[in-house]
């Protein structure tokens, strides 16, 4: 029987794909960016489809974002600078726990402080910020697919985009990478709208954007959005491409967002242009930086990465290895900057000493539009082998995943909430359900129903989702001070200052968020506070040596974490 029910919600799934009803969203057809290889017959699709895609995508990168609390890492460290900034009013040089903190420009730290401002210090609203901007890029690609009249392949974009887990769960943490791959994204868009249209109004949008990005991460957004253009330009071999690198009223407009903050920082905090200008971003790439608080890897330490990055998705890269050469026609256009949006910064943080496993997400949109182009275009033929297997193994990797998940998650000894009950039933059941359709595709070849499977393999990562945050959530004692902070609160002594003994980013870094003040470090060895204690009078610095300790403690309670 229950295969029987599987079948007919496989069914209607892939019914509702093909929808020819009156409740369509059709390709509109105003200018040159709608002179596609498609048809817009071919390109229908129906309004579950694209509601079922949206509300996905609104669940993997909203729901239940303070599920565990802020970790013992950059998520604390982070978020304590913003707590500082709303609580001092001190809104230009960021500052953790009380002396300057100059790795990073501030609008993370600005959007954060607003977000604690409406809803509250909390995990919740500290994820806030980076969860919203990737929920906001995924609609992004799919309005710029509805533009060249391709809808199907933002629907699939937008699926691929919203549910591979790993980035999923990077965007749920309090890191400058979530919002940098948004605004480098809506930048590149932008300057995609404008070479196809030749309308100067999307140069001053993606100015715009540019602009916020360096603000938010500094020098590398410039260098990664400049090497993108330059090595798309150089695949087009024309000069136009290279245009809007010189377009005097974007860069005016950019100038006009970055340079206000810069020029103040530099005035009021001493030893900024070389700490924020030199060691930050040239010395980094090098690997000369000081402190040395980052990993220098091999060359090729992103190769086994990116296709972890991409999980469940994974086995569709082999759609690249036999896709066939993009024309000159607009989609051709598209896949070519794809390209030239993954190569370069690939390249880039190869080359580069400092590397960071979630460096690469800024690649992520362009991974996504080129998958739903290239799905759209062979689902569209009778019978393709290589999309059939790449779906039935994806198929298999989904179920896979959903055991280990749900094994973990009984295995976390934490009682299952009714939600936690259902979603394990749902997981039983999908399981069964992708077996199912796993035969139906590679075993009859059935083409429609290969639509249909990548709105399942979509939906089925949402209790995959919900399996890891509560196995994340069972770990939050060992992985956060939150805990620490609530003993320390209980205490009844007054006046009590709280100090920490020589870790803090590692071991301690959300106990002052959650202590709603600031801690001080006895013997630092934080490589984070290195720079701000060294600028800052020893009266006011956050890092204090053993004697001074010893002298305070003897006129004055303390806790030591």
């Amino acid at each position: 029987m229950s295969l029987r029910v599987l079948n007919a919600i496989v069914l209607a799934l892939r019914n509702a794909s093909i929808n020819l009803g009156r409740h369509k969203f059709c390709a509109r057809k105003k200018n040159t960016l709608d002179l596609v290889l498609t048809t817009p017959a071919a390109d229908v699709v129906s309004i579950p489809v694209v509601a079922i895609a949206l509300l996905l995508s609104l669940f993997s990168f909203l729901y239940d974002p303070g599920r565990y609390p802020l970790l013992d890492n950059n998520e604390g460290l982070y978020a304590e600078i913003a707590r500082e900034m709303l609580e001092t009013g001190n809104f230009m040089i960021p500052h953790l726990l009380g002396v300057p903190y100059l790795e990073k420009p501030p609008l993370l730290y600005w959007l954060m402080a607003a977000s604690f401002y409406m809803f509250g210090p909390t995990a919740a609203s500290a994820r806030l910020i980076s969860a919203s901007a990737m929920l906001v890029l995924a609609p992004m690609l799919l309005l710029f697919c509805r533009r060249l009249g391709n809808l199907r392949a933002g629907i699939y974009a937008l699926l691929i985009f919203s549910t591979t887990v790993p980035a999923t769960l990077i965007s749920r943490t309090v890191i400058f990478d979530p919002l940098l791959t948004m605004l480098i994204g809506a930048c590149l868009l932008s300057y995609l709208q404008w070479y196809m249209s030749n309308k100067r109004s999307w140069l001053a949008t993606g100015a715009i954007f540019l602009a916020l990005a360096t603000l938010e991460k500094g020098g590398v957004a410039i260098i990664l959005v400049v090497g993108i253009i330059i090595f798309f330009s150089i695949s087009m071999r024309e000069r136009k491409a290279l245009q809007a690198l010189f377009d005097r009223r974007a860069i005016a407009l950019f100038l006009l967002l970055v340079l206000p903050w810069h020029i103040a920082a530099c005035v009021q905090q001493q030893d900024f242009a070389w700490f924020y200008v030199v060691n930050e971003h040239f010395l980094r790439f090098l690997g000369l930086r000081q402190p040395h608080d980052y990993h220098i890897e091999p060359f090729y330490y992103y190769a086994p990465r990116l296709p972890l990055l991409l999980l469940p998705w994974t086995p569709l890269l082999l759609l690249f290895f036999r896709s066939a050469r993009p024309g000159s026609d607009p989609i051709g256009l598209v896949i070519r900057f794809c390209r030239a949006w993954v190569l370069f910064p690939v390249l880039f943080f190869s080359i580069s000493r400092a590397k960071g496993g979630y460096y690469l997400l800024v690649i992520l949109p362009a991974v996504a539009l080129w998958l739903g182009i290239e799905i759209t275009r062979r689902t569209k033929l009778k019978i393709d082998r290589t999309l059939a297997c790449c779906i039935g193994i994806t198929l298999l990797l989904v179920a896979m995943a959903l055991g280990i998940a749900l094994f973990f998650t009984i295995d976390t000894r934490m009682p299952l909430t009714r939600m936690d009950s259902i979603i394990a039933i749902v997981v039983i059941y999908a399981t069964i359900g992708l077996l199912y359709s796993y035969r139906k595709i590679i075993v009859e070849k059935h083409h429609q129903t290969q639509s249909a499977a990548i709105v399942v393999i979509g939906l089925v990562t949402a209790p995959l989702l919900s399996m890891i945050l509560h196995t994340a959530q069972a770990r939050s004692a060992k992985d956060s001070s939150e805990e620490i902070a609530s003993i320390i609160q209980k205490q009844t002594v007054t006046n009590m200052k709280i100090f920490a003994y020589r870790d803090y980013e590692d071991v301690f870094s959300s106990l002052p968020f959650y202590l709603r003040k600031k801690i001080t470090i006895i013997d630092s060895v934080s490589q984070d506070l290195q720079f701000g204690c060294r600028v800052t009078q020893a009266e006011n610095s956050a890092c204090l040596s053993l004697s001074a300790f010893r002298n305070y403690h003897q006129h004055f309670p303390v806790a030591v974490a």
